[in-house]
């Protein structure tokens, strides 16, 4: 009972909404409701010149209402749906052709035999999922205004039901329609599951940043030793001829690596020159390339130098591919006054 009385002084904060932006949706679903509603009427009149005098109103009451917001930008539901510049002017296309549509089909065949009611609420729904169509910025927007806008059309096609063709085209746009929804859906279920986002600009910067950072291949790591009197001399060498053959094939990389084991893989250029000959040296060769073709260059040379190059040379063979993608990380500062010192100490 607590619970239930919790939850019921909860207060829900419902999505942010733009009703005004909303307007020519608002009019079209609200030309549909009142098309339907006329369409019930037994007059004749009403149903054969009024209903389509309403559902040609609700075409114009949306165009005005996208003169209205015309310069008008602004997120509508949350961010799920924003107007702009190319969203009205889609919708004056697609009222205007709603419009061409109610004049031509004013004596058709298919309204009667449809009712009139429903014939132009099915058209206006259309019109409606076609607005949500072009104003989605996520995924489910995207799938809900194509459903609202292709499903009415289903019903449409097959309207005049004493010609087959009609139901035959009801039919075959259904069937089609509905394989190609669900292989829409099944590609949005990727993208949400590549990215874990929804929305439009969020699958925008998670895909950006996954192509920044994984963008470089690092070459399968190749290692060769050397062992004995002058070791490192045959080493040098060994380098020395890696790096020619390297411009020989004409190698595309950002970074290549060949360091000494034991010399100076750690600090490099900065290891003290007057250190002990060592008496046995590992060769490691790594390079950063754009492409896995490049990257296979490098093992290539390698492997083809322990075989057949430098005398004395023994090789490791590894266990697998170690071309693999690179995973950039960047140290950042933060500022101290962000930063909440704490200390917990735990006993087992």
């Amino acid at each position: 009972m607590s619970v239930a009385l919790t939850l019921a002084q909860a207060k829900v904060q419902g999505p942010a909404i733009d009703w005004a932006g909303l307007s020519p949706l608002l009019a079209l679903f609200a030309g549909a409701t009142i098309v339907l509603l006329i369409g019930l009427l037994r007059a004749r009149a009403a149903r054969e010149v009024l209903v389509p005098v309403l559902a040609l109103a609700s075409f114009g009451t949306a165009i005005g209402c996208g003169i209205w917001q015309l310069g008008e930008r602004s997120n509508l539901i949350s961010g799920a749906m924003r107007l702009d510049e190319l969203t009205i002017v889609l919708t004056f296309i697609f009222c205007a052709a709603g419009m061409a549509t109610v004049l031509l089909s004013w004596r058709s065949v298919a309204v009667r035999e449809a009712s009139h009611g429903e014939f132009y609420a099915l058209l206006l729904t259309s019109a409606a999922g076609m607005f949500v169509f072009v104003a989605a910025q996520n995924l489910v927007a995207l799938f809900l205004g194509l459903e609202l806008l292709s499903i009415p059309l289903y019903v449409l096609c097959a309207t005049e039901m004493r010609r087959s063709t009609s139901l035959e085209s009801g039919l075959k746009y259904l069937i089609i329609g509905s394989v190609g929804s669900a292989t829409l859906l099944y590609g949005l279920a990727f993208i949400y599951g590549a990215t874990g986002q929804t929305g439009f600009e969020a699958i925008a910067h998670a895909m950006k940043a996954d192509a920044q950072l994984r963008k470089n291949l690092l070459s399968r790591v190749r290692m060769f030793f050397y062992a004995g009197a002058g070791a490192l001399r045959r080493a040098q060498l060994a380098k020395r001829i890696l790096e020619e053959r390297f411009k020989i094939v004409k190698l595309q990389a950002e970074e290549v690596r060949i360091d000494f084991l034991g010399v100076n893989a750690i600090h490099g250029a900065m290891s003290p020159a007057d250190q002990a000959e060592p008496y046995e040296v590992a060769v490691r060769v790594a390079a950063r390339c754009r492409t896995r073709e490049e990257a296979i260059k490098v093992g290539r040379e390698v492997d083809g130098m322990a075989v057949s190059g430098v005398a004395m040379t023994g090789k490791r063979v590894p266990h697998q591919d170690r071309t693999r993608e690179i995973i950039g990380v960047w140290s950042s500062l933060v500022a101290r006054e962000k930063i909440e010192p704490k200390v917990s100490f735990y006993e087992s």
